[in-house]
């Protein structure tokens, strides 16, 4: 059985200056790869973060407890990497979903530099043999599989079908509990098999929250909705 992290607590006690810390560290390390100051402001990108639960930008570290790796500057990296293929996502999905999007070019640049930055980093922190990247892409074709059932569905036959799908949308949500499990270099799998159900079922309440939410804009684009 699962157990709460008894860190959780103080890990929401510190989120304001963990907020802050990944914020440094994403734009140090952007100038560290000498990208102009108006692109890393366009990737860190105060709106685009307010706008999105700010757990996103320490995801790792909600998971952490279970795998204690202790390196605070592979945590940060990590999130780094995260909220960058995070906003290649949504880029790329606004590119795709929105046929009016403006500016499809400039956001095709800056997904493509994400993309880009967070590979480097996973491979800085991951072998080329690892088995890491074999995780890496069933999580990929998770996502692949998410964004074409998304758009030829019409409908969904049970709760069953819509987790499914919940957990492919949530593909590379499952990259940090990834990253961490291979990191730790443990081989006992049930908890990290738990903490990948516990992950699925979040997210299909998100997805069902997020539904109503865009109830609206996806009858507009012809999207699945479960609040239909």
């Amino acid at each position: 059985m699962i157990k709460t992290n008894p860190n959780y607590c103080e890990i929401t006690k510190g989120k304001d200056e963990l907020i802050k810390c990944i914020k440094l560290a994403i734009s140090s390390y952007l100038k560290s790869k000498s990208y102009p100051i108006k692109v890393i402001e366009e990737i860190v990108n105060e709106k685009f973060i307010s706008s999105n639960p700010s757990y996103y930008l320490y995801y790792p570290y909600l998971f952490n407890d279970y795998f204690q790796v202790k390196n605070k500057e592979t945590l940060n990296l990590l999130s780094i990497s995260g909220i960058l293929y995070y906003k290649a996502i949504i880029l790329i999905d606004d590119i795709f979903d929105n046929k009016d999007s403006k500016y499809k070019f400039q956001k095709f640049f800056i997904a493509n530099i994400c993309q880009e930055e967070t590979i480097k980093i996973l491979s800085s922190l991951f072998s080329a043999n690892s088995d890491f990247w074999k995780t890496w892409n069933v999580r990929k074709f998770e996502y692949a599989k998410a964004y074409r059932l998304d758009k030829n569905l019409k409908s969904i036959q049970n709760f069953s079908e819509f987790v499914v799908l919940a957990d492919y949308k949530s593909a590379f949500g499952k990259i940090a509990i990834d990253c961490l499990f291979y990191l730790s270099n443990k081989k006992e799998k049930t908890m990290y098999k738990a903490l990948l159900e516990s992950h699925n079922l979040f997210y299909a309440g998100f997805r069902i929250m997020d539904d109503i939410i865009d109830y609206t804009e996806d009858v507009k684009n012809g999207q699945f909705n479960i609040s239909k």
